[in-house]
């Protein structure tokens, strides 16, 4: 390598580590210098889905105890966990080397290993792939601010920080669908299917409905990663079968690592639930009587009876409404949400782009993905409940539409939009988050 080029390396890794860094020290500046990066609690005994995960070192998929939001089987007097496998391992992982409880009530505290997987990879990853999308530091730095500091990421990494298992499960998705989106709006020749899966992966195992993108990814290995292209009249021929049998791998490569990243799954539902397709998610209202319970069993946990009020929350609620719920009236956001469109406004203005981003078969194959999620969203049996003030579901397609956006957002006259929006989302969650109420949950 030249002189000249190893210094164009290390001016351009300069200016991404600043970039990086302002991202930080914009957080903490907003957020009155109390937001801690590396202060996170995680206690297994509290976690269901870490407490799985320490229970596979005993041979045991069952719970050593019943928790919040745990499956119980009457049948069996068992409780179990319900949620994606993720959490589990990093459990598992995190917990290499502790034996059992010296006495019930006892149970490893992980401290590094949340550190590692839930807090950290989200900036890191996100500067990476918005710098890899829009192919500069500063508006990268805006984009990154923007959904970590902007959407709804925030306080649900607030909530995260105190071991809440729903919040984990969003971070580490949000990793797993940037990377995902990342490559699959790549340029075809620079494309990676290989990392597309692994973010593929995280995702699904860490937020189901997920797998939707399943076929963003079968798409893009139908389409192609420009091996080579037609030379002469006399190669045509040899061009055709080496693109074939690329094709073909393509292809073989994505339907295995889907199979890969579903059969877990199903073989945890069997192994729990006596069938692949049942996730026991309804068990976990057993002896329940909360609204959510209600509302499950009288409709199960996907109806059009719920679209209505999920659509208000989803499109239409302001973030602060007169309440007296829990004896304290008075403005205070409501527990089940508030409109994405009104607290992240930025995601108008990615569907403003339509016609400048629809033309790409990617990103329009991506968005498309996104649909049927909104729409299982709005036919789901709970808001999100308690997210006081923001609207948490929203995670499972906002980086997807982001990514999608970047590029029409970061030129010409809407910069100045993208810019708007940014202060005035990270405007909002700065001033969410001094509201004990919403940030107490």
């Amino acid at each position: 390598m030249s002189e000249d080029a190893r210094r164009s390396r290390w001016a351009d890794w300069g200016r991404m580590a600043a970039g990086f860094a302002s991202v930080l020290l914009l957080l903490e500046f907003v957020h009155g210098l109390g937001f801690d990066w590396f202060r996170w609690h995680a206690s297994v005994e509290f976690n269901p889905a870490l407490l799985e995960g320490y229970s596979w070192h005993f041979g045991q998929l069952s719970l050593p105890h019943g928790l919040w939001d745990t499956a119980y089987v009457e049948e069996t007097n068992r409780a179990y966990n319900v949620f994606p496998p993720l959490q589990s391992i990093i459990g598992y992982v995190g917990t290499v080397g502790h034996g059992r409880p010296a006495q019930p009530g006892q149970f490893p505290e992980l401290n590094v290993i949340p550190l590692l997987f839930f807090g950290l990879p989200l900036p890191i990853v996100g500067y990476w792939v918005f710098r890899q999308r829009v192919g500069g530091d500063a508006w990268a730095a805006v984009l990154t601010l923007g959904w970590i500091g902007g959407s709804a990421l925030l306080p649900c990494m607030e909530e995260a920080r105190r071991n809440g298992v729903h919040h984990i499960n969003h971070l580490l998705s949000q990793v797993g669908l940037l990377i995902l989106a990342g490559e699959l709006l790549r340029e075809p020749a620079a494309r990676r299917l290989w990392l597309a899966w692994i973010g593929l992966l995280i995702s699904v195992w860490s937020r189901q409905l997920t797998i939707v993108y399943g076929v963003a990814l079968f798409a893009a290995a139908l389409g192609g990663a420009g091996e080579s292209r037609l030379g002469a009249a006399e190669l045509v021929s040899q061009e055709n079968r080496h693109r074939g049998r690329g094709l073909r791998r393509r292809v073989g490569f994505v339907c295995v690592g889907i199979f890969v990243i579903v059969a877990p799954l199903l073989c945890l539902n069997w192994a729990k639930f006596g069938s692949p397709f049942r996730s026991g998610y309804e068990l976990i209202y057993v002896g329940r009587d909360t609204d959510q319970a209600r509302d499950a069993r009288a409709h199960g946990l996907f109806s059009t009876a719920f679209l209505g009020r999920n659509a208000y929350y989803m499109n239409a609620a302001i973030p602060w409404a007169r309440s007296d719920e829990e004896n304290a009236v008075g403005w205070r956001p409501s527990p089940h949400g508030a409109s994405m469109w009104v607290t992240t406004p930025i995601l108008a203005l990615v569907l403003l782009g339509l016609s400048n981003w629809g033309r790409d078969v990617s990103a329009r194959t991506l968005m498309l993905c996104t649909l049927p999620i909104i729409a299982a969203l709005l036919l789901y049996h709970n808001t999100g409940y308690r997210q006081y003030g923001y609207y948490r579901f929203a995670l499972d397609f906002l980086p997807v539409w982001l990514i999608v956006g970047a590029q029409w957002m970061t030129q010409g006259w809407r910069r100045w939009a993208t810019g708007v929006c940014v202060v005035w989302s990270v405007g909002y969650y700065a001033i969410l988050s001094r509201t004990p109420a919403a940030m107490g949950g």
